[in-house]
C-alpha cells in the first residue's frame, strides 16, 4: 500500500521504494483533511514491518500544524489581555466636574507649583497608566505626574515617575504612561502628585470629581515644601493596571501545550526503533 511511516527509516533500500510508491501515488487536493485509510504496517525492507501512524495521530499532527492559526483565533476570540482600574475619582464615561478645579503655575512667583491628592490603593498591582481631566491655561503648557509616598501626611518620595506630556486647550481626558515597573501594595497610602515645572510660564487647570468624592490634598506652594489643605473635593483622575493576560487565552495554550507533550510522549513509546523488529511471516 502507498503510505510512508512518520520516523527516518534506517534502511536507504526502503526510502528509495517509498519514495517511488509516492510519486506515483494519485494527488486528491483534499489529502490533507483526509486520515489515512491502509492498514497499519508498512514494509521497511529487511523483512521488517514498521508500525504506521493511527488516525488519531493524523489528527494531532494536523492540530499542531495549525497551532499558530488557532492562536490567532484564540486572540480574536476574547481579549488577550484585561486591564483594570487600581483606584479613581472618574464618573462613568470618564465623566468630572468642568466648572470646579485647582490650578498649577510653573511661574517664577507662583506660590501653587503643584498639587498633591491622597489615595488608598485597594490592590497590589503594577501601575500602568494615569489619566486626568485637565485642560492648559496658557498655550502649549506641560506638566509632570508621579505618585509619591506618604510620610507624616504629606508627599514624600516619588515611588512611580510618568511621561511629561503637553496638556490641550480644552478640558478632556489626559493619560500620561508610567515610564518604570512599579507595583503599589493593597492598604497602602500615596499621593498622587501633579507639578507644572518651575518657571515654565505653564498653568493648567485639573477638575475635580462629580461623584461627591473626597479627598486629603496638599500644595506645593514655592517648588519643594508641602502644605496640608485638608479635606477638599477630589480631583478627576483613573489609575490603571498593567494589563495582565487574559485567564481563558493561557487556558488555551495551556492544554495545548499538555496535548503536544502527551502526544509527543506517545509517539516516541510506539516508535519501531523502541520496539523489537517484526518479521514478516
Amino acid at each position: 500500500m502507498n503510505a510512508i511511516p512518520e520516523w527516518p527509516f534506517d534502511n536507504k533500500a526502503a526510502r528509495e521504494r517509498v519514495s517511488q510508491q509516492m510519486a506515483t501515488r494519485p494527488r486528491n487536493r483534499l489529502d490533507f483533511l483526509t486520515p489515512p485509510a491502509y492498514s497499519n504496517r508498512i514494509d521497511c525492507g529487511n523483512d521488517r514491518l514498521c508500525e504506521q501512524p493511527s488516525t488519531g495521530d493524523f489528527w494531532m499532527r494536523k492540530l499542531f500544524t495549525w497551532f499558530p492559526l488557532i492562536g490567532v483565533l484564540v486572540g480574536f476570540a476574547s481579549p488577550t489581555f484585561s486591564q483594570g482600574t487600581i483606584y479613581g475619582t472618574l464618573g462613568p464615561g470618564n465623566a468630572f466636574d468642568s466648572n470646579d478645579f485647582i490650578q498649577v503655575d510653573g511661574s517664577l512667583l507662583s506660590t501653587n507649583h503643584g498639587y498633591a491628592e491622597l489615595f488608598t490603593s485597594p490592590i497590589t498591582a503594577y501601575v500602568g497608566t494615569v489619566s486626568l481631566a485637565l485642560e492648559a491655561v496658557s498655550s502649549g503648557a506641560t506638566v509632570t505626574l508621579s505618585i509619591q509616598s506618604d510620610f507624616g501626611g504629606l508627599p514624600n518620595t516619588s515611588i512611580v515617575s510618568f511621561n511629561s506630556v503637553t496638556i490641550p486647550a480644552t478640558p478632556g481626558i489626559v493619560t500620561f504612561t508610567a515610564t518604570e515597573n512599579v507595583s503599589l501594595d493593597a492598604g497602602t497610602h500615596y499621593w498622587l502628585v501633579i507639578r507644572a515645572p518651575v518657571d515654565s510660564g505653564s498653568v493648567a487647570d485639573w477638575f475635580d470629581n462629580n461623584q461627591g468624592i473626597n479627598a486629603q490634598t496638599a500644595l506645593d506652594e514655592v517648588g519643594g515644601s508641602w502644605t496640608s489643605l485638608g479635606t477638599n473635593p477630589a480631583p478627576a483622575f483613573d489609575i490603571e493596571a498593567v494589563p495582565e493576560p487574559n485567564s481563558f487565552a493561557l487556558g488555551v495554550v495551556g492544554v495545548l501545550v499538555c496535548l503536544s507533550h502527551v502526544w509527543q510522549h506517545g509517539r516516541v513509546a510506539r516508535s519501531p526503533h523502541n520496539q523489537a523488529p517484526t518479521k514478516r511471516r
